[in-house]
Order: C-alpha cells, then structure tokens, then sequence
C-alpha cells in the first residue's frame, strides 16, 4: 500500500478551518451538512458544481483522510485542554495518531480565543491562505 504524502502546512490549515467552522455552525445551532462541505473541499462534484473543482483546497486527499485529519484535530485539541473546541460529541472522536505539524498549528490558532471567538480565528486561517 502506498502512503500519501505528508500533510502540507496549507492542508492542514485548510482542515483545522474546516473543522472550526463545524464547531461554529454547531455552537449556533445552524443547519448544515457535513458531507456537503466534505465533498467541496476535495473538490468532489456536487449539485451546485456538478463538474467538481479541480482548486479545490484538498484535491489531493481523499473523503476518509480527511475525516481521520478531523478526527487528529479532536485528539490534538483534547491533548492541549481545549475540549470546549472540540467536536468529539458532534462526529468527530479522538484519533490520536497525527503529525506533530497538527498539533501544533491547531495549540497556536487557538492559543487565547474561546469558542465565541472563533470566527477571529477563521479570519486568521483565511489570511494566511
């Protein structure tokens, strides 16, 4: 079996974004649909791009790996205290196997914000990109 290729700083940025924003939409008891944001960032067709796309942030990675990059998330943020960001109760439980590249992007995004001031770190990730 062929293993991917390590995670590249722009990948992991683009999961932890969207994995925030799960956490966000979750806080405000908004609808949404998991696999409907899954299939965008792979860049998987779906109704409104029924061709797909070909820019999508994580073209590369396949619909399971980043719901276990998801999963490292849980387990990253659990492992710095921070389960008031985590979204082990909505899907997404612990998977502690992760690069140590994870762990520490998602202890410096978070670093002094609480779950109201996550939309401050969304606007950090989308800067940086």
């Amino acid at each position: 079996m062929t293993r991917s290729p390590p995670w590249t700083p722009a990948e992991i940025d683009s999961a932890i974004a969207l994995y925030l924003s799960f956490r966000v939409l979750e806080a405000r008891g908004s609808p949404y649909v998991k696999a409907q944001f899954l299939r965008e960032i792979i860049g998987a067709p779906t109704p409104a791009n029924p061709e797909g796309n070909p820019e999508a942030p994580l073209i590369n990675r396949s619909k399971g790996s980043v719901e276990a990059k998801l999963m490292n998330i849980t387990a990253a943020l659990q492992s710095i205290d921070r389960d008031d960001l985590s979204m082990a109760s909505f899907g997404y439980v612990p998977l502690a196997n992760m690069q140590a590249a994870l762990k520490s992007r998602v202890a410096e995004l978070v670093a002094g914000y609480e779950l109201a001031d996550l939309d401050r770190v969304l606007v950090r990730l989308a800067s940086a990109a």
